[in-house]
């Protein structure tokens, strides 16, 4: 599949551009592109949003092309100014928005639910399979915990980039004690313990 830049995403903002076309905008009142923008935006960058890693140029393109069609006269080729920023337009109504999705946030989000699937259901094939590859074949509570995770494919990388969504807010119940990790577990939000033990080794004595 090649290296995750700009040039990979290509396809699918010309994607964009034919869904967001300027002869479409003529025939829309603002109701009815913002309308479109949101069902658009819904269908066409999802599942590539969902596996790999947007680059930041892929983003604002995206958004230059939204606000190009959004604030398109009627009938004319003559834009608009923007009356308000795209990442104001993410809040909904009640925060002074339109509810449209910020791109950027949606992307991580995917990234964090790849990550929770993983840690709440290993033993689906997907999941053994990256598993077995890049971690403990024997236990999936490292995909959460491994201090520095390997590098591998570009979906794999695109989950460790964002698993910080997902780790920040896990808390473990220890039951009996088996599966818990004294060194490698974080708790109470505080790094390892493992890698407080490091830094101390790495304080020299006096």
């Amino acid at each position: 599949m090649g290296a995750n830049k700009l040039a990979y995403w290509k396809a699918i903002i010309d994607r964009i551009k034919n869904a967001f076309s300027t002869w479409k905008a003529r025939w829309l009142s603002l109701s009815g592109r913002l309308l479109q923008i949101k069902t658009g935006l819904s269908a066409i960058p999802n599942y590539y949003m969902s596996i790999l890693k947007a680059a930041i140029g892929v983003i604002q393109q995206v958004e230059k092309i939204i606000r190009g069609f959004l604030w398109r006269h009627n009938m004319s080729e003559e834009k608009k100014i923007s009356l308000i920023s795209i990442q104001e337009m993410a809040h909904d109504k009640g925060g002074g928005g339109v509810g449209l999705h910020d791109l950027s946030k949606r992307n991580i989000a995917f990234g964090g639910k790849l990550v929770w699937k993983m840690v709440s259901k290993p033993d689906t094939k997907w999941c053994r399979i990256m598993q077995e590859k890049y971690l403990d074949s024997l236990n999936p509570s490292p995909v959460g915990t491994t201090l520095d995770p390997p590098k591998g494919s570009i979906v794999w990388n695109f989950m460790m980039s964002w698993r910080q969504v997902i780790t920040r807010y896990v808390s473990w119940e220890v039951h009996n004690g088996e599966s818990i990790q004294l060194w490698e577990d974080s708790w109470n939000g505080l790094p390892p313990l493992k890698l407080s033990e490091l830094l101390l080794d790495a304080i020299p004595t006096i």
